[in-house]
């Protein structure tokens, strides 16, 4: 497999979402490493505190590699970590012993050693998925010229897209990354108050942990495994891990709150507000709602009053408020300082919002918001057909099934793709 780098320095190659063919999946979920004797002290307690991160939220695990080790998985191979340039990595268990992965000055922090190690656990660009068009623009004449083919996607048959576009995944660039001048946008996203989820470097996002629970079949030995709401997934402790906002056994519920905020709006409309509004709103609070709507439903907000902390360093870093209607697992619009301007309409039936502030500087008032859930649209999807043939016996295949929209102009996605017969060939 080819070795890229992701870090704006040093030569850069493409890649993909993640891998399919799971012959360059890790065994029994075990990455054996190696530290190369020259890599500094820094660098190595970043590669052990990136790959607890790993550990700490997947069921990944990572061995340092001896010949006991490599007797008792069966194999030799191993990443090595050593000092670079840049900051690179093989995609996958390449098979041939040892793999290197290259740790560069600029990329010593814990964020951006996951993301390489993202990569060795077979784990490809996120902007480099074949629906990447519906969500971002590539602005090319942005791109240092030599850099791209980074920019280039995929198709369906090479690329495993499961999960929802992730704009806040560990694997996606930044909206600057590999610009011509440094400043320059290179990615744009359709929806602008995305962008300051790009690119972040912090932790492994809700969907980075979801896709490696299924490539590497975390909770295969679970016996029982319950029916997780709200886009949970079951982990390698046979229970239901829940996404932004969500909580409860089945994910069937909205996360608690601080006093005073929070909670479930199904009525037709309504108004929701800050605690203690317009009074200051106070210190780390956390405020989840959910305005769940009948079937088709349309959500509408507009805000009498907003004022947060305003952040003109980093978007919206301190204190905000975030409005998910994409699921609660996909990053949605992220409001602070004086808020939205006029009404905001969603086309959906389920709006996950969170409020939180931090410790500093929280003499704000918060706002006040009025929702009203509107009927359903006026068009009509057909059913799915059914699943096309697996493109492959084993080995890892897709399939894939459209609908048509038969009234008005219809929204959603009109295919469907998911992977089939992924047993080793």
């Amino acid at each position: 497999m080819k070795e890229i780098a992701d870090e704006p320095s040093g030569t850069r190659r493409i890649r993909r979402k993640a891998v399919r063919d799971v012959s360059e999946l890790w065994p029994q979920g075990v990455m054996p490493y190696e530290l190369h004797p020259d890599l500094p002290l820094s660098m190595k307690t970043t590669v052990m505190a990136a790959m607890k991160h790993w550990e700490d939220n997947t069921c990944i695990e990572f061995r340092e590699y001896s010949p006991e080790v490599a007797e008792e998985l069966g194999h030799h191979d191993r990443v090595l970590f050593r000092k670079g340039d840049g900051c690179t990595s093989n995609i996958g268990r390449n098979g041939d012993g040892v793999q290197e992965t290259s740790i560069g000055t600029n990329c010593n922090i814990l964020g951006s050693v996951a993301h390489e190690i993202g990569h060795s656990l077979g784990y490809y660009h996120e902007q480099s998925r074949p629906d990447r068009d519906e969500h971002v623009t590539i602005n090319f004449a942005n791109v240092a010229p030599s850099m791209k083919a980074n920019f280039l996607k995929y198709g369906y048959d090479h690329v495993r897209t499961d999960e929802p576009y992730d704009v806040g995944s560990i694997m996606h660039y930044g909206p600057t990354f590999l610009s011509r001048d440094g400043q320059s946008e290179t990615i744009s996203p359709k929806q602008r108050a995305l962008t300051g989820f790009m690119g972040q470097r912090k932790a492994l996002s809700f969907l980075d942990i979801k896709t490696a629970n299924e490539l590497y079949q975390c909770n295969a030995h679970c016996s029982v495994k319950p029916i997780c709401l709200n886009a949970g997934f079951v982990n390698e402790r046979c229970r239901c891990s829940c996404p932004f906002g969500v909580s409860g056994k089945l994910c069937e519920t909205v996360a608690s709150s601080s006093t005073g905020c929070g909670g479930v709006l199904k009525e037709s409309s309504g108004i929701f507000r800050t605690r203690n509004y317009p009074r200051d709103y106070g210190d780390r609070v956390v405020c989840n709602w959910l305005i769940e709507g009948p079937k088709n439903s349309n959500i509408t907000l507009e805000f009498d009053h907003f004022e947060t902390e305003a952040d003109n360093y980093a978007p919206c870093g301190y204190d905000w408020l975030e409005i998910r209607n994409k699921g609660p697992e996909v990053p949605g619009l992220k409001f602070c300082g004086t808020g939205p301007e006029g009404p905001l309409h969603f086309t959906t039936n389920l709006l996950f919002l969170q409020f939180r502030s931090d410790e500093f500087y929280n003499e704000f008032s918060g706002f006040q918001a009025r929702y009203k859930i509107e009927s359903p649209p006026d068009y009509i999807w057909a059913d799915f057909s059914d699943w096309s043939p697996c493109s492959a016996r084993c080995g890892g295949g897709s399939q894939i099934r459209k609908r048509d929209c038969l009234k008005g102009h219809c929204e959603g996605m009109k295919f469907e793709f998911r992977r089939c017969n992924i047993q080793p060939c």
